[in-house]
């Protein structure tokens, strides 16, 4: 499993098909369709702030974070995207015990490898649809574990009261929750592990999906051990998010995300609808703002070059540990994009009414 692409590689399929990246209806990037309707009036009014060096490790977004939530500078780092994090998380871990909840977001594995960390692996089961009980598990061998929550890209969610009783129950293992989806749940609030007083607990945050701005390249993360924030944070780029970036997340932090939640959802639903009666393929149950598919008797390659031949982009996701070429994974995207999809991929798998 040396293959760590992503989704969202609309510049090289657009080259590819000849045409315009923005003519591609991209499902493949689990970004937002929907923006704040004053965020590019105020990024414009902002350009002028990039004649000037960031802050030094982003203390003016830190000091929007600590504000916002009440909480110490301290204890949160920002890197450009959860990636950065995620890399130097593994760095100060190098040649430690890693245990990743999979299948998952494929940069755990990819950083993990980079810094020669010792990796193990728990799948979750299709035949329990994806679900994981953490109770069943034994952490008492691993420095570090990662979970996508809710997962990518599964979708699932782990309640956040079996994963504190887990932490507190391995103490001296290090449990890296990544929340990047979380702001798409209903009531995302009262389900966070945001600012659970636990130090062995580290809660990643990215401002590319609910916002849907992911080329702003921020993301975030808080624990209560300030030690390990600090240890991450000696790793970061000084000036690695930009000057603008700092002012526009921290007008981001002003808006309310529940109605772009409720909308997203509005539409996940249906596409359930949509195809609930198609017996060719099984969509699987999603807290969050994508949904996994399985491909009953098409490859997952067959149907992405289908939806490509649209102008359609998906996530093939038989590069994921854990899956393979019978999945497929659909971000939820404005109703237009969708109905248009839905009407090609009835076509593709027989699903037509």
């Amino acid at each position: 499993m040396d293959s760590f692409t992503h989704g969202g590689n609309i510049y090289y399929y657009s080259k590819l098909l000849g045409c315009n990246a923005n003519e591609i209806i991209d499902l493949s990037s689990n970004i937002s369709p929907f923006v704040d309707e004053n965020i590019f009036e105020f990024i414009k009014n902002q350009i002028s702030s990039l004649k000037n060096l960031p802050s030094s490790n982003a203390i003016i977004l830190k000091e929007a974070l600590a504000n916002k939530y009440d909480k110490e500078m301290e204890n949160f780092v920002v890197g450009a995207g959860t990636s950065e994090i995620i890399k130097n998380l593994c760095l100060i871990n190098s040649g430690k015990k890693a245990l990743i909840i999979a299948p998952t977001y494929i940069d755990y594995e990819r950083y993990c490898k980079l810094y020669n960390l010792q990796i193990n692996f728990h799948f979750a089961s299709e035949k329990r649809n994806f679900a994981i009980n953490l109770q069943e598990l034994d952490f008492s061998k691993f420095d570090i574990v990662f979970i996508c929550n809710p997962n990518n890209p599964t979708g699932y969610y782990i309640e956040k009261d079996d994963i504190l009783r887990i932490a507190k129950r391995f103490e001296n293992c290090m449990f890296v929750i990544d929340e990047s989806y979380h702001p798409f749940m209903s009531n995302s609030d009262n389900k966070s592990l945001l600012f659970e007083k636990s130090k062995n607990i580290i809660v990643l945050r990215s401002f590319s999906k609910i916002y849907g701005l992911a080329g702003l390249r921020i993301g975030y993360a808080f624990s209560f051990n300030k030690e390990i924030i600090r240890e991450i944070e000696k790793h970061c780029l000084e000036w690695g998010v930009n000057s603008l970036s700092e002012v526009v997340g921290k007008y981001l932090l002003s808006i309310k995300t529940d109605k772009i939640a409720s909308k997203i959802n509005e539409i996940k639903n249906y596409l359930y609808e949509e195809l609930k009666d198609c017996n060719n393929i099984k969509l699987f149950s999603s807290a969050t703002n994508f949904v996994l598919i399985k491909l009953y008797h098409l490859n997952s390659e067959e149907v992405f070059t289908k939806l490509l031949s649209n102008k359609i982009l998906i996530r093939d996701c038989k590069n994921i540990r854990g899956l393979d070429d019978s999945f497929i994974r659909v971000a939820i995207k404005d109703l237009d994009s969708m109905r248009y999809f839905l009407s090609i991929l009835k076509k593709i798998v027989g699903c037509e009414n």
